[in-house]
């Protein structure tokens, strides 16, 4: 038995292989967008008064209820009970 040579350039196992690499790059692509946009839904910003507790623990409040509004696209979603005592409980 012969060891099995390996196949010649331009072989349909080279075009194979050049296609797989290529359809990856494009799946890798059009993924890396989605993410990058998705990475400014999870922040959220608000000015502090000072660096007292009580200050921090209401800006905190505030930042987490852009957070929650941008990932559910509606200010009504603030008004829910369950969000309501998740919101007065962020700086835990």
């Amino acid at each position: 038995d012969r060891p099995a040579e390996p196949p010649l350039p331009g072989s349909r196992f080279v075009q194979q292989k050049s296609i797989a690499r290529f359809v990856f790059f494009l799946i890798v692509s059009f993924c890396a967008v989605p993410c990058a946009t998705a990475a400014g839904l999870y922040a959220g910003s608000a000015p502090v008064a000072s660096q007292s507790d009580e200050d921090r623990a209401v800006a905190l409040r505030a930042a987490f209820s852009q957070v929650i509004v941008k990932l559910s696209g509606n200010n009504a979603v603030l008004s829910r009970p369950d969000v309501v005592r998740a919101v007065s409980k962020a700086d835990r």
